[in-house]
């Protein structure tokens, strides 16, 4: 089936193909039960070696819109892009990705906790395509894994969503208890919520995938069935066997991976070309803090120069020039760290700050102390303004650390030599 409008699975549908629901369906042998399935949901019953199970497919073509995103953007990681997600030079773009997020009976894990349904996206010729493995009872659960393992030997790494903590160990889980090799899954893993939650931490409240999707994506689900509510859903399928009980997990559990897609893309337009992304100077300047983590200072200086002169607010603006004025510092650069400073003094809250990285610069690296007392004065009178006489006992510390700076500093004027006998 192949759509590119991503539609809900609409109740006409399920009324024409299962008439009206009848409570005594759920005495009926499974087999008759499960095979209204394949008339509602786009898919079929397989067959391998260890059993039968449902699988569902989804198939969209590259340039659907998930929200904002098209899903071909996700085409586009590179190892730089990789390195940021992964925050790690070593990893590498994956060619053959796999998407994948799983409906479990429990959100806690654990051995007695089943991946009921193990969703896998992956990228096929011009289409994304999503395969949902289900098992209709715990008995199909040893067809599932074979087939999602038939499934993940295709693929060379892993793009999950709190799959680290999550969904990844699950699988593993099943695989050992199913004694099965867990050889299969593929070693290179990126987990988005890590990256996602590194940017957005402060502009979101919560970093739910389903957060990011509304704030960032611009995605907004209609009619959603809550993760919270899937396993008693689950179970729900269980006791009566009514296949449209499915139909929203099926849904979700597909938005939830085109979301993986759509994400991928987002982040590698934000990691891979942040001057041109139109992204916050807040935004950039955390962006320039993974490239200094993995040693590419030029890069990231390039970024905050950018944020500076983009910045459309105070609080971005000091935040990103105070980081400037550190990589600066660092790189030897001290006239355009002094710049950096300056602009950042201004700044009511962030500027106290500011004038303290200054005063230690000029003080210990310029040795210039008549600057360095006038700054530790202005730092000095900032307090006093904005603290007053504040019983604050960080506030009082600070005060006295830079009392005790501005006595040092007079110090050493005394000791300088007269100009002209150095």
């Amino acid at each position: 089936m192949t759509t590119a409008t991503a539609p809900r699975i609409s109740a006409d549908r399920l009324r024409t193909a299962l008439g009206t629901r009848d409570p005594k369906r759920a005495s009926q042998p499974a087999p008759r039960r499960h095979a209204a399935l394949e008339a509602l949901y786009p898919g079929r019953e397989i067959e391998n070696e260890f059993g039968r199970c449902f699988v569902a497919e989804w198939t969209f073509p590259l340039a659907h819109p998930h929200g904002r995103q098209p899903l071909e953007q996700a085409l586009l990681l590179n190892d730089h892009g990789a390195a940021c997600i992964g925050r790690a030079v070593g990893y590498k773009a994956p060619e053959r990705p796999a998407f994948l997020d799983t409906e479990t009976t429990g959100l806690s894990g654990g051995t007695g906790t089943y991946a009921f349904l193990v969703g896998i996206g992956s990228i096929e010729g011009d289409a994304a395509i999503v395969r949902q493995y289900f098992m209709r009872d715990y008995d199909e659960e040893p067809a599932l894994l074979e087939a999602v393992s038939q499934q993940l030997a295709r693929h060379d790494a892993v793009i999950t969503y709190n799959g680290k903590t999550f969904d990844l160990p699950l699988i593993e889980t099943r695989f050992i208890a199913s004694r099965r090799s867990t050889d299969v899954i593929p070693p290179s893993h990126l987990d988005l919520l890590f990256p996602t939650r590194r940017l957005l931490r402060g502009f979101l409240e919560r970093c739910t995938l389903a957060d990011v999707e509304r704030s960032v994506l611009r995605h907004h689900r209609v009619g959603d069935l809550p993760g919270w509510m899937i396993p008693s859903v689950y179970f729900q399928f269980l006791r009566e066997g009514d296949p449209r009980l499915i139909g929203g997990v099926l849904e979700h559990n597909r938005d939830d991976i085109l979301s993986l897609f759509a994400l991928t893309g987002w982040l590698c337009r934000v990691y891979q070309s942040p001057t041109e992304s139109r992204c916050d100077a807040r935004l950039l300047t955390r962006v320039s803090r993974t490239y200094e983590l993995l040693g590419w200072r030029d890069e990231a200086v390039r970024v905050l120069s950018h944020a500076v002169s983009e910045a459309s607010s105070a609080d971005s603006n000091a935040e990103a020039a105070l980081d400037l004025a550190r990589l600066h510092r660092m790189m030897g650069a001290g006239e355009d760290a002094e710049r950096m400073w300056h602009v950042a003094a201004e700044h009511p809250a962030l500027g106290l700050e500011a004038l303290i990285a200054w005063a230690k610069y000029l003080e210990h690296e310029r040795r210039d102390f008549d600057k360095a007392r006038d700054v530790v004065d202005r730092a000095l009178v900032r307090i006093q303004l904005r603290y007053g006489p504040s019983p604050d006992a960080a506030i009082d510390a600070l005060r006295q650390e830079l009392e005790h700076r501005l006595a040092r500093i007079v110090r050493r004027q005394g000791r300088r030599a007269p100009s002209g006998m150095e």
